[in-house]
């Protein structure tokens, strides 16, 4: 296992698509643009330092250039991601911690909730939340002719 920073300027990296992500957008040949910027991207990648068998410039071309979302599988499929979250109560309430949360909810009215503070007041996030959009099982069943029993211990399996 080899950590992403070992072989990828990530700080470099996200600078760079931050910078460029107007530029692409404001393009008249936007396909172009991407391309030309995603081989500009190899600067931030050392593949000699990345695992066996993958191709970080590969993923990446396909990710931003071919729009292809089975690229995001394989990057997930050959990536761990390590995430820590601070459970918190009113007790202990950190607001420090809570602006370096790395791990977050996105709700369905659009808003991005650290998970550091989802639970903390549930009656202001998470139950509100649930209250809101949540629905009970028998409609969700309903609506969507499933039975969530038979969705719990299905095995996803993807052509390779």
């Amino acid at each position: 296992m080899v950590p992403i920073t070992r072989f990828v300027d990530i700080t470099g990296f996200l600078e760079f698509l931050d910078k460029k992500a107007d530029e692409i957008k404001d393009s008249r040949i936007k396909s172009l643009k991407a391309l030309k910027n995603v081989i500009d991207l190899r600067k931030f990648i050392d593949s000699s330092k990345a695992p066996k068998g993958m191709s970080m410039r590969s993923i990446l071309f396909n990710i931003l250039v071919k729009h292809d979302y089975s690229a995001l599988g394989e990057f997930h499929e050959k990536s761990l991601l390590v995430g820590f979250m601070h459970f918190q109560d009113l007790y202990n309430y950190d607001i420090a911690r809570v602006e370096r949360c790395e791990i977050h909810y996105a709700t369905p009215d659009g808003r991005i909730i650290p998970f550091c503070t989802f639970n903390v007041i549930p009656e202001y996030y998470r139950d509100k939340i649930q209250e809101k959009y949540g629905i009970p099982i028998e409609e969700w069943e309903k609506r969507t002719g499933r039975k969530l029993k038979d969705d719990i211990y299905r095995v996803v399996r993807r052509p390779r």
